[in-house]
């Protein structure tokens, strides 16, 4: 009673009043940021530019739906809507993986689309639950880890797609091109991945 100590830990006292501590806080944020990532990358188009074109997400919409069809499609095709005039130059693919999608330009759109397929095999599902962390070699500066399914899947794929990726820049050079990388579900957190490497 009369005693100056204490008699609560100095977390326990913030948890009661209401304060996350660094301890539990951080932890916690990581998890929670690499859920919300996965979940957001179900649904959004990683765009490498520094502003977001609202017009450039049409185009990617349906650029997405159309890895659904066959691979042997893609560089045959006539893509219509927003996506009139696209030119499909390079099938991506990984048997092992099953990664697939296509590389091209929209002239109309000054823009290169890197697509990626979603979910639709088993190789797929075993890649979405595959969801061990492991080292993200790409940035060792950032001691950061990734998923280790999407990450596989995405280094199956890249140095193939950053060859193509460079042949188009030098193609299209002094045109005022950018890239965007894209895709649906499993598509489109390996998009965020490979974005880090274009």
């Amino acid at each position: 009673e009369g005693s100056s100590r204490p008699t609560t830990t100095r977390a326990a006292a913030a948890a009661a009043a209401g304060m996350m501590t660094a301890e539990f806080f951080w932890p916690h944020l990581r998890v929670i940021m690499f859920w919300q990532l996965f979940l957001v990358s179900l649904y959004f188009p990683v765009v490498l530019c520094d502003t977001v074109n609202v017009n450039l997400t049409q185009p990617s919409l349906w650029l997405s739906a159309a890895t659904f069809c066959s691979k042997e499609e893609y560089l045959t095709r006539t893509y219509i809507g927003p996506t009139e005039g696209f030119v499909p130059t390079y099938v991506i693919y990984d048997q092992r993986t099953d990664t697939e999608g296509y590389i091209g330009y929209l002239p109309l759109e000054k823009t290169i689309f890197v697509v990626f397929r979603g979910s639709i095999s088993t190789k797929n599902w075993l890649t979405d639950f595959d969801f061990r962390k492991t080292s993200y070699d790409t940035y060792p500066e950032c001691e950061c880890q990734v998923h280790e399914g999407f990450y596989k899947a995405v280094q199956a794929v890249i140095e193939d797609v950053i060859k193509e990726v460079k042949s188009l820049q030098t193609l299209l050079d002094g045109q005022g091109y950018r890239v965007m990388v894209t895709g649906h579900s499993l598509g489109a957190a390996l998009s965020h991945l490979t974005g880090q490497f274009i």
